[in-house]
């Protein structure tokens, strides 16, 4: 039996992480029913939506991820100054795992161990004024997330060269080296990142 590809069959695969064809060529080797059964329900439900709406303006493709010079943390966190070169700061991530995607998560989470469930994935970054830049893979969740303003604004994680490695936690500063990744939240510590819906085009 010949059928017409729509486009859904993509669609489906890419949200299943499924190989490229293999939905389609699951009709050709008797084990339809099941795909059949799956594409009506994602495709009647409209579960695409959220990740349509990546990709419609309604969240930003590219967000501020680092302020770039001399900067610090809130007057409530209290670290800093940092000292941040993009060009370096790139370099040193690229070296540092970028081309395998850094974890954007909810709340630092991955880092406290509480839970490492992604958000997005930083997969470039790019000077643009006086911040660097990444360019995000939002996962559907982390999508809606920002859409429906449950989270409003990123925390960046690096890796810093302290000035003084003797210093308390709280009281850091020092040359950043590299990015590790960031999190979703409402009460971030760098400040002058934009908020992430005003971001969106």
């Amino acid at each position: 039996m010949v059928r017409k590809d729509d486009g859904a069959d993509r669609d489906i695969e890419n949200i299943l992480g499924l190989p490229a064809g293999s939905f389609a060529g699951a009709f050709s080797s008797g084990g339809a029913s099941a795909f059949v059964l799956m594409r009506a329900r994602l495709v009647g439900r409209n579960c695409l939506m959220s990740v349509s709406s990546a990709l419609d303006g309604k969240v930003p493709q590219w967000i501020e991820i680092l302020p770039l010079g001399d900067f610090n943390t809130n007057a409530q966190d209290g670290r800093g100054p940092f000292h941040a070169d993009g060009a370096k700061v790139i370099a040193a991530t690229k070296a540092n795992g970028l081309e395998r995607g850094l974890p954007i998560d909810y709340d630092h989470r991955t880092f406290t161990g509480d839970d490492s469930r992604a958000a997005g994935w930083i997969r470039e970054l790019k000077i643009q004024g006086g911040a660097l830049m990444a360019r995000v893979e939002w996962t559907p969740a982390g999508a809606s997330a920002i859409e429906k303003k449950e989270y409003r604004f990123i925390s960046p994680v690096f890796k810093c060269q302290p000035d003084d490695p003797n210093a308390p936690k709280d009281e850091i500063s020092g040359e950043v080296l590299f990015l590790r990744g960031a999190a979703l939240t409402n009460d971030p510590a760098l400040t002058q990142l934009t908020e992430l819906s005003r971001l969106a085009a």
